[in-house]
């Protein structure tokens, strides 16, 4: 090897630390979770005050002399996994609404722009879903203790009944899987977009809803064969084009994470609403 492969070789990793270093990673990380120690302790009695009442429904059903309680218990706790992944992405900031200088602190802290977005994309993610899983065990634990306590036939935890549902073969599938979960990746970009567009106001997550809402309402009420069209894309029967709307999914969500990564590294002071901390 000569001295100039050498001294290309070591520019290259020079350039790779610069980018990526995990020592530096995990300093972030530390920082990161000190910071969102308070939002965290909000969130998990918010989520065990949630699953603690949704996850009665067995209970409440039985007690009224009714069927179907348990089934509507499952489909919350699917529900509520479900959607903390869906708005994951819009979690970035939320911390720092309690620590007003977190944004421009954050820049401060020695780690690079790709870094500092990986760990704010993830890490509120991660630890959403360990305190909603949390919560709802716990609430799993609480509604079999009330059901013990009005002798509740069948007694059962929600979580044994999932597991068991999970495992029973699938029936006719009209849904295209792949398709499905592509078109959850991109819906998830979306509010990880807003997050990064509208950091400076709490609840980001209303514009997106609204802007998915203009798009799939207002795209039916003004084009019905269009709507129509939408729905078709996930019926499996009817779709032929699986891998097709798949790559668009994927790709437009990639799109949507570049560019929130790149308003992410945007410091300056765009607007009253947009990235304003």
């Amino acid at each position: 090897m000569t001295a100039k492969d050498s001294s290309h070789k070591t520019s290259n990793i020079s350039s790779m630390n610069n980018i990526f270093n995990l020592h530096r990673l995990g300093n972030f990380i530390k920082w990161s979770i000190a910071i969102d120690k308070p939002y965290n302790r909000q969130t998990a009695m918010t989520f065990l005050a949630i699953c603690a009442i949704l996850l009665q429904y067995p209970n409440i059903f039985y007690l009224s002399g009714e069927s179907g309680g348990m089934k509507m218990a499952l489909s919350m706790t699917v529900i509520l996994i479900t959607v903390a992944i869906l708005v994951g992405g819009s979690y970035m900031f939320y911390s720092f609404y309690k620590f007003r200088d977190g944004i421009r602190a954050m820049f401060l802290i020695p780690a690079s722009n790709l870094e500092k977005f990986l760990v704010r994309y993830l890490l509120p993610i991660i630890f959403a879903l360990i305190l909603i899983i949390i919560s709802l065990l716990a609430g799993d634990v609480l509604q079999y203790f009330v059901g013990m306590m009005i002798d509740r036939d069948p007694l059962q935890f929600v979580f044994v009944e999932l597991f068991n549902q999970l495992n029973k073969p699938a029936g006719t599938i009209t849904c295209s899987t792949g398709t499905l979960l592509s078109f959850m990746f991109w819906i998830h970009t979306l509010f990880l977009l807003g997050a990064n567009l509208f950091r400076s106001i709490k609840f980001n997550w209303v514009f997106i809803m609204l802007f998915l809402l203009l798009v799939f309402i207002g795209t039916s009420m003004l084009f019905p064969a269009m709507g129509q069209a939408l729905v078709r894309v996930f019926q499996d029967h009817l779709n032929h084009y699986h891998t097709i709307y798949s790559l668009i999914f994927l790709i437009v969500g990639i799109l949507n994470i570049r560019l929130s990564y790149k308003l992410f590294c945007n410091r300056q002071l765009i607007g009253k609403f947009i990235n304003r901390l």
